[in-house]
């Protein structure tokens, strides 16, 4: 399916706007020092981490965009996101400016996978994959919060699925 200029936005743009709302809510939930803190359960982790990683896709997939080949190996892991969370909330501003500009998105693209070798894909898929890679790591953010006495909606970090069949059998 290809987008027309004008057309209606793929679900996954809404899903991912959802998404880094929730991604924005939590990191304005924590204090920095919360923010650049480890936890003991997650060795190496830490909040900042977590959301540079989905920020770090995000960026990786825009640009893909521009050069038809997407590598998520190749993410330039900027400590500043992890250790700032004004500098994580301006990329994020950033990220959402760009995705609401893509259109149409691009049909045909490649994925360059870790070991170098590359498999065809497409922006719909790619947007798709990075939806369900946010919310895992939301899932995380959103233990993280609460253990850290942040109250957190009950959907964050929960496939978008999953709230749809819990909506059905309600």
């Amino acid at each position: 399916m290809t987008d027309q200029p004008g057309a209606p936005r793929p679900t996954q743009y809404a899903a991912q706007a959802e998404l880094l709302e929730q991604l924005r809510a939590l990191i304005l939930a924590v204090d920095p020092e919360q923010y650049r803190g480890g936890d003991q359960r997650l060795p190496g982790s830490t909040f900042g981490r977590q959301v540079r990683h989905c920020i770090d896709h995000l960026l990786q997939f825009l640009a893909g965009l521009s050069v038809g080949t997407i590598d998520y190996g190749a993410r330039e892991r900027d400590a500043e996101l992890e250790l700032n969370p004004a500098s994580a909330l301006a990329r994020l501003d950033a990220i959402e400016q760009q995705l609401a500009q893509l259109e149409p998105l691009p049909e045909a693209l490649v994925l360059r996978l870790e070991d170098g070798t590359t498999v065809p894909t497409s922006a719909a898929r790619e947007l798709e994959f990075l939806n369900s890679h946010t919310v895992h790591h939301l899932a995380v953010l959103g233990l993280l919060a609460r253990e850290l006495g942040v109250e957190v909606p009950e959907a964050v970090g929960m496939a978008f699925s999953t709230l749809a069949h819990r909506q059905s059998i309600a």
